[in-house]
């Protein structure tokens, strides 16, 4: 009875862990496809003039790139000037949980994702990615393409 016993415990800890090593490779699959689908590509920004977000951008061409190497979490943000009043499509490229928002010096425009915008000419305005809770290293891109939109007529003025 003992031997008995014995044998059944014996035999049920090798059953457990029989299936405890077919579970670990299925488990540990699970969690690494979970966590490499979770990361965003970073856009290739083509032929788009990349330009930086430590420097005052003044006067840029009718389509751009701006760049912001994130580190750590905060706040980075560009000071960008333009020559002439227009409509401009201003696009978020990167990792989507990064709040993008434009300051044109009174009043703060949140982008989600995609906004067109009549910027004026000669205003500063800048440009602020911020990230309060990642601390992931990426590079962030945010893309302004000049519309052929007339400015005067554009109802949505910033």
């Amino acid at each position: 009875m003992i031997a008995f016993r014995l044998n059944f415990v014996w035999n049920n800890n090798l059953l457990l862990k029989a299936r405890a090593y077919h579970i670990f490779p299925v488990v540990v699959l699970f969690l690494g496809l979970t966590i490499f689908s979770c990361r965003t590509n970073t856009p290739s920004p083509g032929d788009r003039p990349v330009l930086s977000y430590s420097q005052p951008i003044e006067n840029p061409p009718d389509d751009f790139l701006i760049l912001f190497n994130i580190t750590s979490a905060g706040e980075r943000s560009a000071e960008v000037t333009f020559n002439s009043n227009a409509v401009w499509v201003v696009q978020k490229l990167g990792n989507p949980r990064y709040e993008l928002l434009i300051n044109n010096g009174v009043n703060n425009r949140n982008i989600n994702s995609v906004d067109t915008l009549g910027l004026a000419a000669g205003k500063k305005y800048r440009v602020v990615v911020f990230s309060a809770y990642y601390t992931e290293f990426i590079n962030f891109f945010v893309g302004f393409k000049k519309t052929d939109i007339p400015y005067e007529t554009y109802p949505d003025k910033f």
